[in-house]
């Protein structure tokens, strides 16, 4: 197997959760909760992949629904929260809990799962997919949290209508896939 074909696949599987974070990190988040997220999606980046593989074809009989129709719902429940929050006339800091952190950093790991159950076919060693995977959605995650923190630093509001289009933006590409 290609490691260049694997880093690859490593970008592609963390622009989701790239162009969640920018939305997010205008949400004035801290750095603890940045390297916190960051390491929750890494995690899950490395765990989904490694479910995929152990589980094989069987996988797709315990999937009810569709991973980009799910996808949808949650990234149109944040943007309708991103939107309150917006519509606001206080500032209030974004609830962005641990339980918050790990259903985000989940969602945006689904598809690490999908790509686990054909990457037995394409790589003899299990774990350098996966961790490969993980380091690339750590670093994409925590980079767009940064952006977004900073963008928000500069533009104020601005930054948090432009996350608000982000997570619209990606809540219609999954439900059109």
């Amino acid at each position: 197997m290609n490691i260049i074909t694997l880093i690859l696949i490593g970008i592609s599987l963390s622009m989701d959760t790239f162009s969640l974070s920018l939305s997010l990190g205008t949400f004035n988040i801290n750095k603890k909760q940045c390297f916190l997220f960051s390491f929750i999606v890494g995690t899950f980046h490395f765990v989904m992949p490694l479910l995929g593989q152990l589980l094989g074809a069987s996988v797709s009989s315990f999937l009810i629904v569709n991973p980009d129709k799910l996808l949808f719902i949650i990234f149109v429940f944040i943007a309708i929260e991103m939107l309150v929050e917006l519509l606001s006339k206080e500032e209030k800091k974004y609830d962005f809990s641990l339980l918050n952190m790990i259903i985000y950093g989940f969602s945006v790991s689904i598809d690490s799962l999908t790509v686990g159950i054909g990457l037995n076919s394409i790589i003899s060693s299990n774990f350098l997919g996966p961790f490969l995977f993980s380091l690339f959605s750590f670093f994409f995650t925590f980079l767009g949290l940064v952006i977004g923190n900073y963008s928000y630093e500069k533009l104020g509001k601005a930054s948090k209508i432009l996350g608000l289009i982000i997570i619209l933006i990606l809540a219609l590409m999954h439900l059109i896939k």
